[in-house]
């Protein structure tokens, strides 16, 4: 997206009703309609619809980046600390294996996004990292797809 002329991309807002949502889970696979959330869902539907929709080469890579609050799932915030506690896991996946993949496998990507971040010791490596990631980052910015599960 960083090469695509600004002049041909689209800016549009748009509000998802209870009625859409009931629609997109239809194309839930079966075996992840009772556990699916929200956020799982928008977050893999968009991710492909995008990245279809910016007609990358499919042996490209292509990645997701959830930003996840680290309150609440890291002990070592101390108590009355007030700054931003975030992570940031990555899913890297070629465009061929997202868009012929079921919808339920892009799910199931996002979901380990968000779980990887769940341990201690996860988050307590990706702490350790974040100074070698600033002499030399390790995310690249092309083709990335970023959210976030914070409200």
């Amino acid at each position: 997206m960083v090469t695509m002329p600004a002049e041909n991309m689209v800016s549009e807002y748009f509000t998802i009703s209870q009625r859409d949502m009931v629609a997109l889970r239809r194309h839930v696979p079966f075996n992840l309609t009772k556990t699916v959330t929200s956020f799982e869902l928008l977050t893999a539907i968009l991710w492909r619809s995008r990245t279809m929709a910016l007609g990358y080469k499919t042996c490209q890579i292509v990645r997701l980046m959830i930003t996840v609050n680290a309150r609440g799932r890291w002990k070592k915030l101390p108590l009355g600390y007030y700054g931003n506690g975030l992570v940031c896991p990555v899913i890297e996946i070629t465009i061929n294996d997202l868009c012929t993949n079921s919808l339920g496998h892009t799910i199931e990507l996002v979901r380990k996004a968000k779980h990887e971040m769940k341990t201690e010791e996860n988050m307590q490596l990706m702490v350790d990292l974040l100074p070698l990631w600033r002499e030399k980052p390790y995310i690249k910015v092309e083709r990335i797809f970023e959210t976030c599960d914070i409200i």
